[in-house]
């Protein structure tokens, strides 16, 4: 592969995980259920300040 195309990959690739990244926050966030998503954070050991902690993961992920 030349320089060029190798550069072309970078860039598609960087896109296509920006595009990840941010799909992932609006499902986290609008369409997976709320009581859910703080009951399984619950589970794993985050019980203080649960609503904060999955309001700042949909922020660092989106």
């Amino acid at each position: 592969m030349t320089a060029a195309n190798l550069n072309r990959l970078y860039w598609a690739m960087r896109l296509a995980m920006a595009f990840i990244w941010l799909c992932t926050a609006l499902v986290s966030c609008y369409l997976y259920p709320h009581a859910e998503s703080l009951a399984w954070l619950r589970r794993s050991g985050i019980t203080l300040h649960t609503e904060q902690m999955f309001a700042a993961s949909c922020l660092a992920s989106g």
